[in-house]
């Protein structure tokens, strides 16, 4: 045996023994031992492409983290293209946290597109979806984007974004609303059955009559859908009397004739029938009332 395989042998060449002897029966003939010399080889040149390379060589390239000759090979790639460009087409930025008050970074903002002052931008334009600012707001805006280090165009895209999710917000809105009315009217209609038209001509008549600008405010804050508030105002209703007589198209007792009484009285029972038929119809007191005193008028 040679001296030089007592212990002086590279891990390859105990790989290169081991793979003879399996194949001529010489040496090393254990498939297990052979494979174990081969991994030996393997982890012996996972360094081997460093070979020949200086020591700062070896530091840089443990400082960036290169495994192998491929990632060195890819970071050289990157660096030639960048050789030969100009200097405005490289944007170098400060280290650490973007900082307003540093220099540095308002170098570098400025250099990516930024105005160098914040009334500098241009990108206000009205943007649906988005409310129009007043001077104030405008101002205090254009500091803080511009604290940001925001460009022209980078404000214009925010601001779009902004009236997108303004939009599909106020969509949202009106949707629930409109949920929020069918429920409320899916409801009423179950309550009130057959009464219902009645009862809504009712409320409706006395906002009208009594409380300006009350409809509207019913619609717009969303109480009108509200079966609670349907309902207190159906029992103003009933304690003040027949809706017709909010609207000035009701009896208003001033029958003094016979004859009078009587067409009053035909005019009752056909324009309110289901109120004297129905004893949980708002007007049915009212319409039971006005019938008795029609019929004392004409039988004294």
């Amino acid at each position: 045996m040679n001296d030089t395989t007592l212990g002086g042998a590279s891990a390859a060449q105990q790989a290169q023994s081991v793979s003879t002897g399996a194949t001529t029966g010489e040496g090393i003939a254990n498939p297990a031992q052979a494979d174990t010399a081969a991994a030996a080889a393997a982890a012996s040149g996972a360094t081997d492409w460093l070979t020949g390379i200086g020591e700062a060589g070896q530091t840089y390239i443990a400082n960036n983290g290169y495994k192998n000759i491929d990632d060195a090979l890819a970071a050289g790639d990157r660096a030639q293209k960048l050789v030969g460009l100009d200097k405005g087409q490289v944007l170098k930025l400060p280290v650490g946290d973007p900082d307003p008050a540093n220099a540095d970074w308002q170098a570098a903002w400025n250099a990516a597109g930024r105005p160098e002052k914040s009334d500098g931008y241009t990108q206000f334009e009205k943007i649906e979806g988005v409310p129009e600012l007043s001077a104030e707001q405008l101002t205090t805006v254009q500091a803080d984007v511009h604290d940001l280090g925001l460009s022209d165009r980078q404000l214009q895209g925010v601001m779009a974004l902004y009236g997108k999710m303004g939009l599909e917000t106020e969509k949202a809105k009106e949707t629930a609303g409109t949920q929020a009315t069918d429920t409320a009217t899916a409801s009423l209609q179950s309550e009130w059955g057959g009464s219902y038209k009645d009862n809504m001509n009712a409320v409706g008549a006395l906002m009208d009559q009594y409380g300006e600008g009350v409809r509207d405010f019913m619609n717009d804050s969303g109480a009108g859908n509200d079966g609670r508030m349907a309902n207190f105002l159906l029992n103003i209703t009933k304690v003040i009397g027949e809706p017709g007589t909010l609207t000035g198209e009701g009896n208003q007792n001033t029958e003094t004739t016979v004859v009078a009484a009587q067409a009053s009285l035909a005019k009752l029972k056909v324009d309110h029938r289901d109120a004297l038929g129905s004893k949980s119809h708002a007007s049915h007191d009212w319409a039971v009332k006005e019938r008795l005193r029609l019929q004392k008028v004409i039988t004294p």
